[in-house]
């Protein structure tokens, strides 16, 4: 076929409540050179009879099973290596997510027309939030990855990384694909893809995120953990977007607000947690750091230096980005 063979991958683990729509919604593409590839993580629920249901289906279903559960960054890694040679392009679907019958098409068009992106995203509904929130500057459908990666640290845009189609070749040059010590593993290394390559963007609603009290995130949310992550991803990505100088401003800035988070109805329990999040990512806090943070407030609350306040206008000298 003209058209490039594309990849879709879904790890599963007892997602037997979801698994069908996110199954139909790939039998469903308007590409023609499509395979869905599933590894199913030592499930024990009904999940391997519902794979068994698309053995004959038109988009080709490849069923692999691990024979022991395996932690979700783990089969996360184990799942895309199974991305055939001759795909040009992948993308991760979880089991309880689906996209629009025109997702693969749209986005592979895009990476068609431009030799230098790397990853491409796409509007999207996302846990609640308002579509035009997931999108991206009117009117331009590529950004030098430098300017995405600023515009997503600083809090201008937002990068979904598992809602996105990703160039193939990228396999090769990152082993791991994702890094397993870190929970937000998936924006971790979009981040990094876009060191070495440019951001796509389609300006139409293509995917959705399903929210429910199962999801790993749910979980892990109650805990603010996703907090800690942000700052994990300004000290890897920051210098590289920034340099060094904005870099340390930023992370500063972040930090402050972090730990002001960690404090308000303080909890022994989660700041543990919190603190060993941190050390497997290599970032100590301080008692300079808290007291930092608590200095900070009344200062920042009279405007005598900026506050993080997740407006990019405040932040990284004034970028701003221009909503659709």
């Amino acid at each position: 076929m003209n058209s490039p063979l594309v990849a879709v991958v879904t790890p599963v683990y007892n997602g037997a409540k979801y698994l069908s729509e996110a199954l139909d919604s790939v039998q469903a593409q308007s590409y023609p050179n499509l395979v869905h590839i599933v590894l199913d993580n030592a499930s024990t629920d009904a999940t391997p009879e519902i794979l068994g249901r698309y053995s004959q289906a038109r988009v080709p279903v490849v069923v692999r099973r691990n024979s022991s559960l395996l932690p979700i960054a783990a089969n996360w890694n184990a799942a895309v290596q199974l991305v055939p040679d001759e795909a040009k392009y992948f993308r991760i679907l979880a089991a309880d997510d689906f996209i629009a019958p025109d997702f693969i098409a749209r986005t592979a068009a895009l990476a068609e027309r431009h030799d230098n992106v790397v990853v491409v995203g796409c509007r999207l509904h996302h846990r609640g939030l308002d579509e035009a929130r997931t999108d991206w500057m009117a009117g331009r459908e590529v950004f030098e990855g430098r300017e995405a990666i600023r515009y997503f640290l600083s809090g201008a845009a937002m990068i979904i990384a598992h809602q996105t189609l990703i160039r193939s070749e990228v396999l090769k040059r990152r082993r791991p694909f994702f890094d397993e010590s870190v929970i937000a593993c998936d924006t971790d290394t979009c981040l990094a893809l876009l060191r070495s390559g440019d951001w796509g963007f389609v300006h139409e609603t293509l995917a959705t995120t399903r929210e429910h009290a199962d999801t790993y995130t749910a979980k892990v949310k109650p805990l603010g953990l996703q907090l800690c992550e942000h700052l994990a991803l300004i000290s890897r990505h920051a210098e590289f977007a920034f340099g060094a100088r904005e870099a340390n401003r930023l992370f500063r800035l972040y930090r402050r607000y972090y730990v002001r988070q960690l404090l308000r109805g303080f909890d022994g329990e989660r700041w543990r947690r919190h603190m060993d999040v941190l050390a497997g990512l290599g970032i100590r806090l301080t008692s300079a750091d808290v007291v930092d943070a608590i200095v900070d407030w009344p200062i920042a609350k009279l405007r005598l230096r900026p506050l993080w306040s997740w407006d990019v206008r405040e932040l990284a000298g004034g970028m701003h980005l221009e909503r659709a």
